[in-house]
């Protein structure tokens, strides 16, 4: 097994979760907390849907929804494929994949990477400045002559924007990266975590993988907090270390990177650059809600979706705290001033089963699937 497998898994499946419910509840319910008379409301006019190319039957999303600064949605696709092996199996794999505005498919092969093999599934990606980022694991080829020492180490594979690998960058074995982002200058951001000290480790490396410096989050180390809580029907949920560390998800933030603690709440949201933090906001959520998405876009306002915890959490069976939650999504977006963490506007989402992906040029561009095909269309949304 892969380092990580179990980690990507859960991703995997806490996504597909997240997706399944949000297509299930953009309804409003009882449970709905009303929005303040204060912050604006504005409701969406949809386009005709977008059938998205190049897909089989039976393709569906699986881990986290990101998008580049140009407007593409970045997901893993399990893809459908026809036939079978010569051994009879159905064919079919789990891949990075971007859908343009357009509803053009574009795939990031990665199972072929010069110097190495057996390349694991993404486990992380991040799409800025015209490249595309995959955090996978693969064991360095060997000679004929030598023993195989099947060790599998992690890499960074840079795509451009026609989708071509350019760089394989190594990272250095004694980080356990969780997640990955990329400044403007091609330097690289991994989130690993510290278990001695129990809080998260952020390691800067140069296009080599070497690591060149680690910032410190201090107060805003949401590890640090030790006590993060999310509202549920019945109760606040205090999350584990652990689990704190794979829900920060890493995005695009003009030059910067914010660091974004999915699926919590009352949590900052921490904007850094290469020499430590820019400012540590938290945001204003509905009550009883979490983040549960984070919205990219190519503006400066933050767009997150809320959602609420469902279901009965996973906890740790020695310290009790949650290991990982199922989210359950709302009927709004809102849009978040970054100064001060107050909601600017409320985007209210009528019914019909689609998911926020992003923002772009004013515009929401959301995904939704065929329940009985598995295909997907691109839906644009506009704020009237």
């Amino acid at each position: 097994m892969y380092p990580g497998t179990i980690r990507a898994l859960f991703l995997v499946l806490l996504g597909c979760s997240a997706v399944c419910a949000a297509q299930n509840s953009t309804k409003m319910s009882a449970n709905d907390t009303p929005i303040p008379r204060d912050v604006p409301t504005a409701r969406l006019e949809f386009d005709k849907p977008i059938m998205v190319s190049n897909l089989t039957v039976g393709s569906g999303i699986a881990g986290v929804i990101s998008c580049s600064d140009e407007g593409n949605i970045l997901f893993l696709l399990d893809m459908s494929d026809p036939g079978t092996d010569a051994n009879g199996h159905p064919l079919g794999h789990v891949s990075l994949v971007a859908v343009t505005p357009k509803g053009e498919l574009i795939r990031y092969a990665g199972q072929s990477v010069p110097g190495y093999q057996r390349i694991s599934t993404p486990e992380s990606y991040f799409g800025a400045n015209g490249k595309v980022y995959a955090l996978v694991y693969g064991e360095k080829q060997t000679l004929a002559t030598e023993q195989p020492k099947h060790i599998q180490v992690p890499l960074v594979l840079v795509y451009d924007d026609k989708a071509m690998l350019t760089d394989v960058v190594p990272i250095d074995p004694t980080i356990d990266p969780i997640s990955i982002g990329a400044f403007a200058n091609g330097d690289l951001l991994v989130l690993s975590e510290d278990q001695f000290n129990q809080r998260m480790r952020l390691t800067i490396l140069d296009s080599t993988g070497g690591a060149d410096r680690e910032l410190r989050l201090f107060d805003s180390d949401a590890m640090a907090h030790q006590g993060a809580s999310a509202s549920s029907a019945k109760e606040k949920l205090t999350y584990s270390p652990d689990t704190l560390a794979h829900f920060t998800e890493i995005h695009p933030y003009g030059q910067d990177l914010l660091l974004v603690p999915a699926n919590t709440s009352g949590l900052p949201i921490v904007e850094i650059n290469e020499s430590g933090i820019v400012r540590s906001i938290t945001p204003q959520l509905p009550e009883k809600s979490i983040l549960s998405r984070w919205l990219d876009s190519d503006d400066l306002t933050w767009h997150i979706y809320p959602g609420k915890v469902h279901g009965k959490p996973q906890t740790d069976t020695q310290s009790g705290k949650v290991s990982g939650v199922a989210s359950i999504g709302s009927n709004q977006i809102d849009e978040i001033n970054p100064n001060d963490g107050s909601v600017t506007r409320t985007i209210l989402i009528p019914p019909g089963g689609v998911l926020p992906a992003c923002e772009h040029g004013g515009d929401y561009l959301f995904v939704t699937s065929h329940m009985h095909d598995g295909l997907l269309e691109l839906v644009k949304g506009t704020p009237r």
